[in-house]
């Protein structure tokens, strides 16, 4: 499985677009799902104008990075891919999966931009298309800034939208998007948040 992820990199890297996605395919007909796989499959889709793969590839990402517990790095991924897409279903769709992976707050937000727009939509399909290419070779990139460490005013990082500023909370009480996972994250040895991300 390392060969054929190292393959998709180096796909990606020389924008190759179909031919990492061929290789890609390959990967979830053995592991359907394998989280980092979906995720880039679902970058290629956007890239593509592939709306109804997007879709279906996204559904399954979420539900796969739920399941292998990387709520983080799937909702970075996902809210990224809702700052640059202009199609209302799939940003619609992105809202449900940031609800499904306990980002409700940015589900909320995401939401507002389906009939409004979100600020940085792409609507010309080549600037769409290089976009995606660029975050789909970034997003397997190893010290990634998750969506909840930025600080709020920071720039984005790695096509990550700089959040909203929520009301402050009530003393000793986590935000919403944090309190679920605040108790997972104690029980996780070395201060790491997330599993190792494989292709796999």
């Amino acid at each position: 499985m390392a060969y054929y992820g190292r393959a998709i990199d180096a796909f990606l890297e020389d924008a190759q677009r179909e031919a990492a996605r061929g290789v890609a395919n390959k990967i979830i007909r053995v592991r359907p799902s394998a989280v980092r796989t979906l995720c880039t499959l679902t970058w290629l889709d956007l890239a593509a104008g592939h709306q109804a793969t997007a879709l279906l590839h996204l559904r399954d990402y979420a539900v796969a990075a739920k399941d292998a517990r990387q709520h983080d790095r799937a909702a970075t991924q996902i809210f990224a891919m809702a700052r640059i897409a202009a199609d209302a279903e799939f940003v619609e769709a992105v809202a449900d999966a940031l609800d499904s992976l306990d980002f409700s707050r940015r589900g909320g937000q995401v939401r507002r931009w389906v009939s409004s727009g979100s600020p940085d939509a792409l609507t010309d399909p080549v600037a769409l298309s290089d976009a995606c290419l660029a975050a789909a070779v970034r997003s397997e990139k190893p010290g990634a800034v998750m969506l909840q460490d930025i600080d709020e005013g920071a720039e984005a990082v790695a096509d990550v939208a700089e959040p909203e500023t929520d009301p402050p909370a009530a003393e000793g009480t986590p935000p919403s998007d944090e309190a679920d996972r605040s108790t997972k994250r104690k029980k996780k040895k070395g201060g790491k948040n997330e599993k190792k991300y494989r292709w796999d």
